[in-house]
């Protein structure tokens, strides 16, 4: 398990849905669109107002891509987990 340091979180990305359940395309996804994900754990300085299970919106150009074992992926698409600091996150996404 990877595990954040200072006030950096580790997400694991979900799909985005716009209206009417449909899904964003990959080519919309590799521009500045923002990403979704779940919360998997969290520096020991990231902000208490950030929960560990909680799903985020956040800018993907802000930290990394990196697989389960923390080797950096160069092609986003094929990775899952991101890392980036907590000030990244752009909104939490109600239940």
């Amino acid at each position: 398990m990877l595990c954040p340091l200072f006030a950096r979180v580790l997400l694991r990305r979900s799909e985005i849905k716009i209206a009417r359940g449909l899904v964003v395309p990959d080519a919309y996804k590799k521009r500045n669109a923002p990403s979704k994900g779940t919360v998997i754990a969290k520096g020991p300085t990231a902000s208490p107002d950030i929960k560990v299970g909680g799903v985020y919106i956040f800018g993907q150009h802000a930290g990394a891509w990196v697989n389960e074992n923390g080797t950096p992926v160069v092609d986003e698409s094929s990775a899952e987990l991101y890392i980036c600091q907590d000030e990244d996150l752009l909104c939490e996404v109600e239940k």
